[in-house]
């Protein structure tokens, strides 16, 4: 079974795209997303193996690496969840080394360091107005998510293209770690 980071490789490709079909059947995936007139994004699923496949439609995407067609449908975010929910079932896969659903909020910053968001000082501590329930981390190419319930408990993490910040721009990228 693959380390969900491996799967940044298909991030940023285009509905019909051959790379594309190969993860749709490794996740069980016959239903191709549809977006709607007017909508930005499209989602297919697999409930029993809970994950979940985000598509953008190119318009509507913050950072664009190449050049698409237009109206393109464009793998932009794969999601996992830790627990029964809306009928689908936890998801069994592996998330990376030495972090599962499950893991607490510490162990996930013990292995990846501290988020580009929520931002935190050089003591460790968040600001007044940030809340650490979700955080980001962005890399060389795609960004990824950790999600906590109120516990600090670990229940969705997810991979997706990079996101632009409050100008328009690119976050800074950082080349560590997965």
């Amino acid at each position: 079974m693959k380390d969900l980071f491996e799967y940044t490789k298909y991030l940023g490709c285009c509905l019909g795209d051959g790379k594309l079909s190969e993860l749709l059947a490794m996740f069980s995936i016959d239903k191709m997303p549809k977006i709607k007139r007017h909508d930005e994004t499209g989602h297919v699923g697999n409930k029993s193996k809970w994950i979940e496949l985000t598509f953008r439609d190119e318009r509507y995407l913050d950072v664009k690496t190449i050049e698409y067609p237009k109206g393109a449908a464009v793998l932009s975010n794969i999601r996992c969840i830790g627990r029964d929910i809306q009928g689908f079932k936890k998801y069994e896969g592996i998330l990376c080394e030495g972090i599962s659903f499950g893991s607490s909020k510490m162990d996930v910053l013990k292995v990846f360091g501290y988020p580009n968001d929520p931002e935190y000082d050089v003591n460790g501590r968040i600001g007044p107005d940030e809340n650490d329930n979700l955080m980001r981390w962005d890399r060389e190419g795609y960004c990824f998510f950790a999600r906590f319930d109120t516990t600090n408990t670990l229940i969705v993490f997810s991979i997706q293209l990079p996101v632009a910040n409050l100008f328009g721009q690119s976050e800074k990228l950082s080349a560590d770690g997965p």
